[in-house]
């Protein structure tokens, strides 16, 4: 079995933006060897954060009572004085329904109330997951704005961006690909 520290050891070794699109060429192609489905897209969402010189916390477990896992935490990060829940997921070939936000909001509600989250989906959002809205406290990532944002190093802008205008125009699923980041 596979630890969380080979992962991370495995993904530390990405250390350039060419390294990051390497590994971010093979997510999108559904062939990251080594790695099982949805994995390496978590580790790379919280890599690219730690390369650009956030403080982060790979994928880890919230032990309970008797030793039971209570939560599997994607990562979290810590930027802009702001600490942000991290949610991933990777689905090949299907947009993200709302039980992704759902489990995020929940964890959510269990930390200090200036906790954010951040959901990160490749494939985007289903409309109903967009038409029941997004909690005030969870921003949005989809695909292509995470490619542009890898290739930029915008991670740590991108969060940024997204506040700002969750803050003055009630937006909470703005694309960064309307800041005309190449």
């Amino acid at each position: 079995m596979v630890k969380a520290s080979d992962y991370i050891a495995k993904v530390q070794k990405v250390t350039s933006i060419p390294d990051v699109m390497q590994f971010w060429s093979h997510i999108e192609g559904g062939n990251a060897p080594g790695w099982p489905a949805g994995k390496a897209f978590e580790y790379l969402i919280i890599r690219s954060f730690e390369l650009e010189g956030a403080e982060v916390r790979y994928p880890y477990e919230v032990p309970g009572d008797n030793a039971n896992v209570i939560e599997q935490i994607d990562g979290t990060v810590y930027v802009l004085h702001a600490s942000f829940l991290i949610e991933s997921k990777d689905f090949r070939k299907q947009r993200t329904n709302i039980e992704p936000i759902a489990k995020l909001k929940l964890r959510l509600e269990r930390r200090p109330p200036s906790t954010l989250g951040i959901l990160f989906s490749r494939q985007g959002l289903t409309d109903a997951a967009l038409e029941i809205g997004l909690p005030p406290n969870i921003l949005l990532w989809q695909g292509n704005e995470i490619a542009v944002a890898l290739r930029n190093r915008k991670m740590i802008a991108g969060p940024q961006v997204k506040l700002r205008h969750s803050i003055e125009d009630g937006v909470r699923d703005y694309s960064l690909l309307d800041e005309g980041w190449p």
